[in-house]
């Protein structure tokens, strides 16, 4: 960005450069992750995130979480503000596609780990104009999804709109192409875009009564009810992270994975949406056999 621009956005109040929070390899396995701030201009973010790494998983190098956190805590809680909305495709996603869907915006669309050509998968990077809350960025996520949606039929993770979401560095299987793409319209007015599209008023908390498993003893029949009332009050996109460490702290008390499914998976199924169902017993599963490895 020349030194002209720069004064001229300045002018305004408004700022190119964006916080993240890098969380490598290390700080990858931390509970929180707690990882090392940064501010970088969209330019080098774009340069970043324009060359990827070549591993067997998608998590080998790491990866960044957009915004500012108390005490670099990559928690939604701890999130000040966020100048980035980011949104994972899951299918029907071409770099090429989605960068002409968003072309008017100022965006990074790039190919991610498990993209192949017959099923393209992409995440798109969305500068917005001003700072974001926690509130304000679910909103835009929300109508942002529905428009890929809409223009390209993009299948989206729905259940990846937690403004601090860890994205993973670009990594791409050896051999496997790298598809990037840069537009350059203007940053996404947040507010302005909430105010012309009204997002519909909250559903009421689900009534969902979950099974407890009724055991002979009480206490573990507590702990049943209690963790699947915890499932069944978190967050979109805490369920995942809940149903794990629900999973961990009832195989501590010597309960069967059948008993613990028996309980968790209807809650899970019933706010995860039935796609999801074999997710969460891989989920019950593997948090059940890292409990027994730890004990």
């Amino acid at each position: 960005m020349t030194e002209l621009l720069a004064d001229w956005l300045a002018s305004w109040g408004i700022t190119d450069d964006v916080e993240i929070l890098r969380i490598d390899e290390r700080q990858f396995h931390g509970n929180p992750q707690v990882g090392t701030p940064m501010t970088l201009s969209w330019a080098a973010l774009t340069e970043m995130l324009s060359v990827p790494a070549t591993g067997t998983h998608k998590g080998c190098i790491g990866g960044i979480a957009m915004g500012a956190y108390d005490d670099n805590h990559r928690l939604q809680a701890k999130l000040r503000r966020t100048r980035v909305l980011v949104v994972d495709l899951d299918g029907n996603a071409p770099v090429a596609a989605v960068a002409e869907a968003v072309a008017n915006y100022r965006c990074i669309v790039l190919e991610t780990f498990s993209s192949t050509a017959e099923q393209p998968r992409s995440r798109l990077f969305m500068k917005l104009l001003e700072d974001a809350d926690v509130t304000t960025y679910k909103g835009l996520h929300d109508i942002v999804r529905e428009h890929l949606k809409s223009t390209i039929q993009a299948v989206t993770d729905d259940d990846a709109k937690d403004a601090s979401r860890l994205s993973y560095a670009p990594v791409r299987p050896a051999g496997a192409s790298y598809d990037f793409a840069v537009t350059y319209g203007r940053p996404i007015d947040a507010r302005r875009v909430l105010a012309a599209h009204p997002l519909p008023a909250p559903a009421p908390r689900s009534t969902f009564a979950p099974s407890t498993a009724a055991h002979a003893d009480k206490y573990k029949a507590g702990a049943l009810r209690r963790a699947a009332d915890a499932l069944a009050c978190a967050s979109d996109g805490a369920r995942h992270g809940t149903l794990n460490r629900e999973v961990y702290s009832l195989a501590r008390l010597g309960l069967t994975e059948g008993e613990i499914a028996d309980a968790l998976l209807p809650v899970a199924v019933h706010v995860m949406g039935e796609p999801r169902r074999r997710e969460a017993e891989r989920t019950i599963a593997d948090a059940v056999r890292a409990r027994r490895g730890a004990a």
